[in-house]
């Protein structure tokens, strides 16, 4: 398995997962289905 390269880190309400959402998008990313894993 392949590690990731960053991870996407903050407090609550803080905006990570509209930062996720946003990067779901991109077609060259790839982002696990349940943003709650220990990393994404």
């Amino acid at each position: 398995m392949k590690k990731p390269n960053f991870f996407i880190v903050g407090a609550p309400k803080c905006g990570t997962t509209a930062m996720y959402e946003y990067l779901k998008q991109h077609p060259e990313i790839f982002m696990p289905e349940d943003e709650k894993e220990p990393f994404y």
